[in-house]
């Protein structure tokens, strides 16, 4: 599965817990923030990508990913490299008293 193709379905699993945010609309550059995602939201976000690819991730992961973009680019590492565990890329994520 390539960028665009998680991207998409990134996009999918999005407008189908915030139908609010057009799909056309939605940028990489955007955080979940940005969005209007509540925890709850970024909960179901998670649950909706967990099922549809195979891959561990968490709503907190979903929270500290400062951009949908890189965000994608995490989720292509899973897939793309199953070895790659998401506690090693929670371990690289920014802590929240680092001021990233």
């Amino acid at each position: 599965m390539n960028r665009e193709e998680i991207y998409s379905l990134l996009k999918d699993c999005i407008v189908a817990v915030v139908p609010d945010v057009p799909w056309d609309q939605i940028s990489p550059d955007w955080s979940f923030k940005q969005l209007g995602a509540d925890s709850i939201d970024r909960s179901d976000i998670a649950t909706a990508l967990k099922a549809r690819l195979s891959v561990e991730i968490s709503a907190f992961e979903l929270g500290k990913a400062r951009s949908l973009g890189t965000l994608v680019e995490h989720i292509h590492g899973l897939v793309c490299v199953p070895k790659r565990s998401s506690a090693a890329w929670r371990a690289a994520l920014p802590s929240a008293g680092d001021g990233r």
